[in-house]
């Protein structure tokens, strides 16, 4: 199955298929039901139309000459939401709510004091053996860094201490003097040391906290362009649902289930199998009213 929701398909299937009589009085019925799951699937990656599952089941009850009238009736009423002032604020706030911007995000005090708890238990044994490994390995990637090209270095970039080569270098030198202070003067080494791991931590989070609100804001920017991505549903649902031999025969099998006649209809997609069952008045009624919204949605 496609990752890609054949969103309007389903909600179609969902509103016009699972209510009453006539079309339209289904769908003002429970106009509030649909703007939900309309807006809960618009940008979902993965959606599939086996989320109803009684959908070709309900098909079945609509009588012949009614289903494409409550198919279109039910689309007409989903495109006049997504095309609405109502559904872009809904759907902005929900975005704004997942892909969050906190530009406010610092380290608090009680984090700081957090990070100095965990350090003070460290002794001269200790200190004697990770001080070594961290010069060595600050003058590794700052020398890797200083001698890759532009395009190594954009990607080194961020293993240098507070991405900054500078400061990287300031922050090495501090630490090779604490180093050097440590059979001399360990009370104040450890100090120093406890205050240089406290701020390396808190740059490092804070580091961490821009490249979070760098990403939400990617994401933010490229979830409001949902123009594009109905316009990619509606070609989704138009290519799966081309095709469909609606005259096909099938019969029971020996486990007492159906099966196509032709065998070669058993290998096609589920997709191919779910609009076959149904049935040609509704899909071709939606396959009518896609076509003409992608036409406008291109224009």
């Amino acid at each position: 199955m496609k990752k890609n929701a054949v969103l309007l398909l389903l909600s179609l299937m969902f509103m016009a298929f699972s209510l009453i009589d006539d079309a339209i009085s289904r769908i003002g019925s429970t106009m509030e039901e649909m703007k939900t799951e309309v807006l809960n699937n618009v940008d979902r990656s993965e959606f599939s139309i086996w989320a109803s599952n009684n959908v070709k089941t309900v098909c079945t009850k609509i009588p012949a000459g009614q289903q494409a009238p409550a198919v279109k009736a039910a689309l007409q009423a989903i495109r006049i939401f997504v095309e609405s002032d109502e559904f872009k604020k809904a759907y902005e706030s929900n975005l704004r709510s997942r892909w969050a911007i906190d530009e406010k995000r610092n380290v608090s005090p009680e984090r700081k004091q957090e990070i100095q708890r965990q350090l003070e238990n460290y002794n001269a044994e200790m200190m004697n053996m990770m001080i070594p490994m961290e010069i060595s390995a600050n003058e590794s990637i700052i020398k890797t860094y200083v001698e890759s090209p532009p395009e190594a270095q954009k990607m080194l970039l961020p293993m240098i201490p507070g991405q900054n080569l500078e400061k990287a270098k300031e922050k090495l030198e501090q630490l090779k003097k604490v180093n050097s202070m440590l059979k001399t003067n360990f009370a104040q080494a450890k100090k120093d040391y406890i205050a240089f791991k406290v701020e390396q931590t808190i740059d490092m989070e804070e580091v961490q906290a821009k490249s979070d609100n760098a990403h939400n804001q990617a994401e933010f920017e490229k979830h409001m362009q949902y123009k594009t991505l109905i316009i990619s549903q509606l070609k989704d649902f138009l290519n799966d649902s081309e095709n469909i031999d609606f005259s096909a025969q099938t019969k029971m099998n020996q486990y007492h289930r159906k099966e196509f006649v032709n065998p070669a209809y058993e290998s096609k997609p589920g997709e191919w199998k779910f609009y076959f069952r149904c049935g040609k008045e509704p899909v071709t009624a939606a396959r009518e009213f896609c076509q003409a919204w992608l036409k406008d949605l291109e224009r």
